[in-house]
């Protein structure tokens, strides 16, 4: 990686946003109860990416940026320049944040404790058959590692219109009636078994971004990913880690 100063990194990394749908409704309804609701997907959300060798960075209100880092040997040119490289650790991790997405997508669907919200009755009145339900947009690109803040407040982050750009990804999953929305940035680094499960949904030009960008999703019914299939699962190396990853 590029290092601008010692408290400042510019890295390269699939960034994230992930949002709980639904907001306002569920916060008037469950009031301060709404903590523990948000509290229990944090937790799933959490978990999952940690398995994943991905990291939770930041939770603002229900929304969560979630970021995985590549290695310094794969994102640095002969030059020592910014430049993924096209390899099998960045089409692993590449490969792992899609598939933290769907498993944590599973894991919200079967838990017993988010199931009880869908049973609330006043939820219910407000929405009709009330399910808990995520946006994710997933990118990737460079971003700036550092503190931000003061003496009374600081907090590690990463700035970048890169990371502006997930955000609007998750943002647009309403309009396209998905739960997640995919960059053509990261679906180029997807191994050809997790490109086959993407299907294009559009191409445009969003706030923030100079080049058109294509939007994939992964249709959840014909879905391979499961929350709970470690039978059937094969490990691959990396750096003398261990990741898990479906076969």
């Amino acid at each position: 990686f590029f290092f601008s100063s010692r408290r400042r990194h510019t890295r390269f990394l699939p960034v994230s946003w992930a949002r709980r749908c639904v907001q306002e409704t569920a916060t008037e309804v469950l009031q301060s109860d709404v903590m523990v609701f948000v509290n229990s997907i944090a937790q799933i959300v959490h978990s999952v990416v940690d398995r994943n060798f991905g990291a939770a960075n930041k939770n603002i209100g229900d929304a969560f940026l979630l970021v995985w880092r590549f290695p310094e040997e794969v994102v640095l040119d002969e030059g020592y320049n910014l430049a993924l490289q096209d390899c099998q650790i960045v089409s692993d991790l590449a490969d792992l944040s899609l598939i933290a997405f769907l498993k944590i997508i599973a894991k919200i669907s079967k838990s017993r404790v988010l199931y009880q919200y869908s049973q609330n009755k006043e939820l219910n009145s407000r929405l009709p058959n009330y399910k808990v339900k995520m946006g994710f947009g997933l990118h990737v690109g460079w971003a700036i590692e550092g503190a931000i803040g003061s003496d009374y407040k600081i907090d590690a982050s990463y700035l970048s219109p890169n990371v502006n750009i997930a955000s609007r990804l998750e943002a647009a999953t309403k309009q396209y009636g998905v739960l997640l929305l995919i960059s053509g940035s990261i679906y180029q680094h997807f191994s050809a078994e997790t490109k086959e499960k993407c299907r294009c949904v559009d191409f445009v030009t969003v706030k923030g971004s100079i080049q058109p960008i294509k939007f994939y999703t992964v249709d959840l019914d014909c879905l391979l990913y499961t929350s709970d299939a470690a039978d059937d699962l094969l490990c691959v190396d990396l750096g003398g880690r261990r990741i898990i990853k479906k076969k």
